[in-house]
């Protein structure tokens, strides 16, 4: 009887110490996985994220340039002798105050990470903090200039057309430099229509400074974050 109860007993042990060892194999095993999948995240963030920098410093740059265009017709509107020294730049500045729609671009492996709890997989709190942060800034900007500054530049590129009425159908339509001098029927309107120019125009420049210094502090936040990902 002895000897059956200690084999019994010897079989028991044997089967907890098998479903250990296959615990412990699913463990490690699980655990690599995970490393592996954070692995990647980290990698798609690190890649996502540079294209984020590179594409928000062109729009950045656009904002400039828009401010600079804007301040220089502003000028010319406000001048006792109103003078154009070059009527393409002035029909280009002028067609700038539309220019510049919606920025905001996904953050694919973000969302991805937000939408299936994987992010508990990420094991460095610091850098999950500064991704919140970073996203939310981003965001947040964007859907700012999505109210009342994008508001403003529709406005004016409704108001672009206006001058352009009875012109040719090709410097209406033209999405990238005028190329072509329009009539002087195109200056007189604009001319007549000035102080409504002038008060809109100099609001947009508000707003292109603004997201200037608000695309900067993106990229910026962006750096850091890149300085975070352990690649």
């Amino acid at each position: 009887m002895k000897k059956y109860l200690m084999y019994a007993v010897g079989e028991i042990l044997l089967v907890m110490f098998g479903l250990l060892l296959a615990f412990q194999v699913n463990s490690w095993n699980l655990n690599r996985i995970n490393r592996i999948t954070e692995k990647q995240y980290l990698e798609r963030l690190s890649d996502e994220l540079k294209a984020e920098i590179e594409l928000y410093g062109e729009v950045r740059d656009k904002f400039k340039e828009k401010e600079n265009r804007l301040k220089r017709i502003i000028r010319i509107w406000q001048s006792y002798n109103y003078n154009i020294t070059d009527s393409l730049e002035y029909i280009n500045d002028f067609k700038w105050g539309g220019n510049i729609g919606p920025w905001y671009v996904e953050p694919v492996t973000w969302n991805q990470l937000i939408q299936t709890g994987e992010l508990k997989l990420m094991r460095d709190q610091e850098l999950v903090d500064k991704l919140y942060f970073h996203n939310n800034l981003v965001k947040g900007i964007a859907d700012n200039y999505l109210m009342h500054p994008m508001q403003m530049t529709n406005l004016a590129r409704e108001m672009w057309i206006e001058p352009f009425i009875y012109e040719n159908i090709d410097i209406v339509i033209n999405t990238g430099e005028v190329k072509l001098v329009p009539s002087s029927e195109v200056y007189n309107n604009i001319r007549k229509n000035k102080e409504i120019y002038l008060k809109l125009y100099m609001e947009i420049v508000f707003i292109s400074k603004m997201q200037h210094q608000q695309l900067q502090e993106i990229i910026d936040s962006g750096h850091e974050l890149l300085n975070l990902l352990p690649l």
